[in-house]
């Protein structure tokens, strides 16, 4: 179904107020300012600009809007009254995530690299651009791994998986797991 395109010009007025229809653009190479800080600063400039093109593609856009349009929603039982304690998330939630750690949104300040933790602030001002809300249990991730130092056996079991670069959406205990994420509850 092709779509009807839209108007500007109504029968008692003109709109004029509203900014153009979204028109994919390469986060990267858009911004001077942030290409020249991160060379300053060290950091992975084709990996960015990798990423720069992959968050502002179209699909990823329309993932993330769809991601927005549809909130998470928590299943506390499934169809036979088994309890679960699942919160069930839009797939275009799932593919931004994906995408984010796959381009090294938390492994890449951990790689041992120079600039790793500027190559990391370069994905969340990006990302957010995209998608802010994603970038909360992105950031948790990335903060877990020094928080982890402090136990060897949980540091061991963990990080790995937090840094593989891999997104597992499947609730599976996480020796099952290629890759993980870590969040935290709170009250507001």
């Amino acid at each position: 179904m092709s779509p009807v395109p839209p108007t500007a010009e109504l029968t008692t007025h003109a709109v004029t107020n509203q900014p153009p229809p979204y028109a994919p653009f390469d986060l990267w190479s858009s911004d001077l300012a942030l290409r020249e800080h991160l060379t300053a600063l060290g950091g992975d400039g084709t990996s960015v600009a990798k990423a720069g093109r992959a968050y502002a593609n179209p699909a990823l856009i329309e993932a993330a809007q769809e991601a927005r349009r549809d909130a998470p929603r928590l299943a506390l039982f499934d169809e036979g009254g088994q309890r679960l304690d699942e919160v069930r998330f839009n797939a275009g939630y799932h593919e931004i995530m994906k995408t984010a750690l796959s381009l090294g949104y938390v492994n890449s300040a951990w790689s041992g690299q120079s600039g790793g933790h500027v190559t990391h602030a370069a994905h969340v001002y990006m990302l957010s651009q995209v998608e802010p809300g994603i970038c909360c249990p992105l950031t948790m991730t990335y903060a877990a791994v020094p928080a982890l130092e402090a136990n060897t056996d949980l540091k061991s079991h963990w990080v790995p998986k937090l840094l593989s670069g891999h997104y597992d959406p499947d609730t599976l205990p996480l020796d099952d797991k290629r890759g993980a994420t870590l969040g935290m509850a709170m009250t507001e």
